[in-house]
């Protein structure tokens, strides 16, 4: 997976030029360009088209990705699903 810091910041500027930048959280994924899978290399073409399959059913919700491990429990779970935060 490759984060796509670029397009935030780029988001980012376009909206301080524009003056419509505004304070508050962003979140950037696979559904806004964020977050990609790279295919340099060739060596994930012959899965391409079933990644991509995928990554569709990721965007739309018929796939729901689990962001805090297996097993985990409690407030560790809790703690794992918020993400990180800011000080």
């Amino acid at each position: 997976m490759v984060i796509r810091f670029d397009v935030g910041i780029y988001d980012g500027l376009c909206a301080l030029l524009d003056v419509t930048l505004s304070p508050g959280l962003r979140t950037y994924d696979l559904s806004n360009g964020g977050i990609e899978l790279p295919q340099s290399g060739g060596f994930l073409t012959p899965y391409a088209a079933r990644l991509e399959k995928l990554q569709q059913d990721i965007v739309s919700g018929r796939i729901d990705v689990p962001n805090a491990p297996k097993g985990l429990v409690g407030s560790p779970a809790v703690d794992a699903a918020a993400g990180p935060g800011c000080p």
